[in-house]
């Protein structure tokens, strides 16, 4: 329960609303059995749900995901996309990092990488089907084709009226 409140502080939450929200956090990543236990007893999986909730819970303008989702069962992954999905549906921006292909389903613009350098920026289903096919093409070790753009860069954040921290 420590890393509850430890990692809701970190994200601008103080006790009172940590206070306020640690049962719906620990009842959503579903360990509640366990919360008490000490971390270095949870598996990754057990870690990953509880930083997710964590994080959903503190009500991100931006939410970003770096293949956390690959861990846990299903019916907590359906769980997790879920919350997703309902964070898109509130205007919230997510930043998802990935290698598969699930990502169609969630963003609507991917961007491909390689070695930090951008290969191609679209639909997300155009950009998947690319990075798949060049996958799955023998590329004898040579690096993708460059596309030459403009480097993105994020210049301001805004939270909406009324919106919380």
């Amino acid at each position: 329960m420590e890393n509850v409140f430890l990692n809701a502080a970190l994200l601008g939450f103080n006790e009172k609303q940590t206070i306020e929200l640690s049962d719906s956090m620990v009842e959503f990543a579903e360990l509640k059995d366990c919360i008490n236990e000490p971390l270095r007893t949870y598996s990754t999986g057990m870690i990953m749900r509880l930083a997710f909730s964590i994080a959903v819970h503190v009500d991100p303008a931006v939410l970003i995901v770096d293949e956390v989702l690959g861990v846990g069962d299903v019916a907590f992954q359906e769980k997790c996309f879920n919350k997703i999905q309902a964070l898109r549906r509130e205007g919230r921006t997510l930043l998802c990092v990935s290698h598969s292909a699930a990502i169609v389903q969630y963003c609507e613009r991917a961007i491909w990488l390689d070695h930090g350098e951008m290969i191609m920026d679209g639909p997300t289903s155009e950009v998947v089907t690319e990075y798949s096919n060049y996958m799955a093409a023998p590329h004898n070790g040579l690096p993708a084709r460059r596309v030459q753009e403009t480097p993105i860069r994020i210049n301001q954040v805004a939270r909406k009226a009324g919106g919380r921290r």
